[in-house]
């Protein structure tokens, strides 16, 4: 049966090939669409470009032409194979050529004219069978090259498509968007989106080339291993089961893998333990997949998946492509499976690790030198370095810790903080003696060499040295506080004097930004940093200020959410207090802490709610005084020292120590209210007694009006000036005057002396306050021009002595003097008010 089949597919392979060789001339035409073929099949458009065949046949494009010319070589090319393989199937041996193979050079036979006659398997007698192997040889050569250009042409075409993707593959993998933008590929496949269609055709070339790799790798191993078989024929005999015995001989040689063994029997007795080995694996394999009924396991499918898993997640695409795992389940893609493979194996572990857990925790528990014993020898420089595995473990003193590592580094550190405590204690103990003597911090010893180690572990000259060096470190913990307390203090002035400045700017704000002019007037922030001008100061200090609200509100917010996210617990709240279980369930907290649960979590959220709330209404009756003040002004003040009013005697109020903080009007503190409503009537009631003294002066008037009311605005310095004009007038005192002016002249003049005279008296009657007020502005007095004091914009924060904060000395000075004008003019315009009538007349 076999002798009959062989001719008859020799005979059709031969009809084959003379058909593929009449379609040459049309290969030339299509040689632009032979890239785009993929196993056998090319898809063309529907464009209508009417293209004439050398045959004369008309298509409707080119690609169509091409198309039947291209797929019919295919077909033919398939089918001589397929023969070329039956007939060798059915020979005597698989390649008839492979005694010549090893003698081929690029494609090449070298043969002697031997006249021995020999059947081809195209049916063609040759001279010999080398001059038959030759031709096949040369055939296969040509076949190789087309099929190498080819891929050269198609793999060119990719790499053209592709190439804005080449620099973000990984391993063969490009990751990709799901964009839907479909194209279609070589193949004839619609994608995704081109960056799905390049991802493809990078996997396919990585996988082409790990083949071809793996191929060399092969080859060279086959042929290493035929060139040990060689060397250690000799040898052959005398191994048993990868075993041979071999003497101590040193004569080193090198075998075909390249490695160095002491003698020839060394190096064979490698090789046949590396053959026995693999010889062990490919049995055990075997096996392994009997077993399986030949069906591969999730581990095998998914290795290449494992590196890119994170926490027990695969982050994998939608790609359309189906396959059906080894239980039997139908997924997306491979990649969907494995996603779920592993997140059930993570399942696993977990539940494994809970179990274990459990068990651990019903044993007997161990104190902390028993369970860190091991962990004691790994500290460095004292600490203990612990990777991040999570695997809860409850201590001895009851509290949860992440792992063992970490529970016994928080050990090691607690007992650390008991040796230094202990060491600092003994350490005052022992410089009790020295502790008068000591004088800001410094304690001044003798040069006496008795040598002691102190609690750091450094060696001192004494036992006073050493107390120095602990005194010494006490008072510099101790100006690092002061100096932080006062740094705070610094801040807030000058944040206060910064809102001051910026007051008149706030209104300009529109959607966080201020307009302001480029002028260059250079004045230093609150932050520290020099601005253009005052206006790029507030604008930068408002901005500020609205980061600050913005985070308010988002802690605010996140505040809002932890009672959402609590709201199952505050049932359970019974006197602020919640109760809870000690379950295990780790869970992070708002704050960024884990707590042992939820419940945990909840608690220390309520805790934190209630101290809040306790700051927040403390804040509001300290300031409950200050509120009503600021929204009525002086008058809401009056009224508010109501109750006060009856009690005062004698001018005299008396108040209690009571600590109840308020602030009045003006901004200024006061321990409690009594104190504050003392000091606002006392004010009034000697501002009643300077008005009455003025009106004692016998200044009233019915009519309200001076004759003299003119020449005030011409007196400078308590003294007026008039001209010689000859129209006497008579005055009050019967005197004749030369003219109005001369009259009122000295009139005017003994008011500004009597009137000086009263400033002087109350101000050595004004309060301590006012004393220190003048005394502090006494140098920019000299400086003051027609009742105006210039100041510069320089930024050195200062409290005046009603509590408000101005931007420097000179602008609280500023503030002190126009206060002082306001009352001078007001007292001068009650005096002329209460002038009296016997003044206004006047004798000609």
């Amino acid at each position: 049966m076999k002798i009959t089949t062989v001719p008859m597919l020799l005979t059709l392979a031969v009809c084959l090939i003379q058909d593929a060789a009449s379609e040459d001339v049309n290969q030339e035409t299509c040689s632009e669409y032979q890239a785009l073929m993929k196993n056998g099949k090319l898809f063309c458009s529907q464009d209508k470009k009417p293209f004439q065949s050398p045959d004369g046949i008309m298509f409707v494009n080119k690609c169509a032409m091409c198309k039947m010319i291209l797929e019919k070589e295919a077909k033919s090319q398939k089918m001589y194979r397929l023969l070329t393989r039956a007939s060798r199937a059915t020979a005597p041996g698989k390649d008839i050529c492979s005694d010549f193979r090893p003698y081929v050079r690029d494609g090449r036979l070298g043969c002697t004219r031997e006249n021995d006659p020999v059947l081809g398997p195209d049916g063609r007698t040759h001279g010999n069978k080398c001059a038959m192997c030759a031709e096949l040889f040369l055939k296969e050569a040509k076949e190789n090259a087309k099929r190498e250009n080819e891929t050269r042409i198609r793999r060119s075409a990719e790499k053209d498509l592709c190439k804005e993707y080449e620099n973000q593959v990984r391993n063969g993998r490009l990751f990709c968007t799901r964009e839907s933008d479909p194209i279609r590929g070589p193949d004839g496949r619609i994608h995704g989106n081109k960056c799905a269609l390049c991802a493809e055709i990078f996997k396919q070339q990585f996988s082409e080339e790990k083949n071809k790799a793996d191929e060399i790798l092969r080859k060279a191993n086959e042929k290493a291993k035929r060139d040990t078989e060689k060397l250690c024929i000799e040898y052959q005999d005398r191994a048993k089961n990868g075993v041979l015995f071999c003497t101590r001989e040193n004569d080193p040689v090198r075998g075909p893998d390249g490695k160095m063994h002491g003698n020839l029997c060394s190096m064979c007795l490698a090789f046949y333990q590396a053959e026995a080995e693999e010889k062990k694996k490919a049995e055990a394999k075997a096996r392994s997949k009997r077993e399986s009924g030949k069906a591969p396991s999730y581990a095998e499918v998914c290795s290449e998946y494992r590196q890119f898993v994170r926490n027990g997640k695969l982050p994998c695409t939608r790609e359309n492509d189906p396959v059906q795992g080894p239980d039997g389940k139908m997924h997306g893609n491979t990649c969907s499976m494995c996603e779920a493979f592993f997140q059930a194996e993570e399942k696993e572990k977990k539940k494994k690790e809970g179990e274990s857990r459990n068990k651990r925790q019903t044993e007997t528990t161990p104190s902390f030198e028993e369970l860190c014993r091991e962990y004691r020898k790994s500290r460095k420089n004292g600490q203990l370095l612990c990777t991040r595995e999570n695997d809860p473990v409850q201590g001895p003193d009851g509290k949860m810790h992440g792992n063992t590592c970490s529970m016994c580094e928080a050990f090691f550190q607690q007992e650390d903080r008991a040796k230094a405590k202990t060491k600092r204690e003994d350490a005052k103990e022992l410089c009790s003696e020295f502790q008068n003597q000591v004088r800001n911090g410094m304690l001044i010893c003798t040069r006496e060499n008795d040598p002691v180690r102190g609690p750091d572990g450094k060696m001192h000259g004494n036992k006073c040295a050493m107390c120095a060096s602990l005194f010494r470190l006490e008072e510099e913990k101790k100006n690092v506080g002061k100096e932080e307390n006062e740094k705070a203090e610094t801040e807030k002035v000058k944040r206060e004097a910064a809102q001051e400045l910026c007051s008149e700017y706030r209104n300009y704000m529109r959607n966080g930004q201020l307009p302001c002019t480029r002028e260059n007037d250079p004045i230093e922030g609150p932050d520290g940093k020099i601005h253009g001008n005052i206006c790029s100061m507030c604008e930068a200090f408002f901005q500020q200020e609205a980061k600050e609200k913005a985070a308010a509100k988002s802690r605010k917010a996140k505040r809002e959410a932890e009672k959402d996210a609590c709201s199952e617990f505050r049932s359970l709240l019974q006197n602020g207090n919640l109760f809870c279980t000690r379950e295990n369930d780790p869970v992070r907290g708002p704050d960024g802490k884990t707590h042992g649960n939820k419940c945990a979590m909840c608690k220390a959220v309520f805790q934190k709610e209630d101290e809040e709330r306790k700051r927040k209404k403390e804040e509001d009756q300290r300031n409950a005084a200050g509120h009503g003040s600021s929204g009525g002004g002086r008058g809401k003040a009056k009224d508010q020292c109501a109750e006060y009013r009856e009690k005062m005697k004698d001018g005299k109020l008396s108040c209690t120590r009571e600590s109840d903080p308020v602030r009045d009007a003006d901004g200024k503190s006061y321990n409690n209210k009594c104190t504050m409503c003392k000091e606002i009537l006392q004010r009034e009631a000697e501002e009643k007694n300077r008005q009455s003294v003025y009106r004692s002066n016998g200044t009233d008037s019915a009519s309200g009006k001076d004759v003299c009311d003119e020449f005030r605005s011409q007196m400078k310095n308590g003294k007026l000036i008039c001209t010689r004009e000859s129209d006497p007038v008579r005055g009050s005192d019967g005197k004749t005057h030369g003219n109005k002016c001369a009259m009122c002249k000295e009139k005017l003049e003994r008011e500004a002396a009597e009137k000086k005279k009263e400033e002087g008296d109350y101000t050595r009657n004004t309060t301590g306050k006012d004393k220190e007020k003048q005394d502090q502005c006494h140098e920019f007095r000299n400086m003051v021009r027609d009742g105006k004091l210039i100041c510069t914009k320089e930024n050195n924060p200062v409290r005046g002595p009603y509590g408000k904060t101005y931007a420097n000395k000179c602008a609280m000075c500023q503030s002190i003097f126009e206060r002082e004008a306001k009352e001078r003019k007001k007292n001068e315009e009650e005096r002329s008010r209460a002038k009296p009538s016997n003044d206004a007349k006047v004798i000609f």
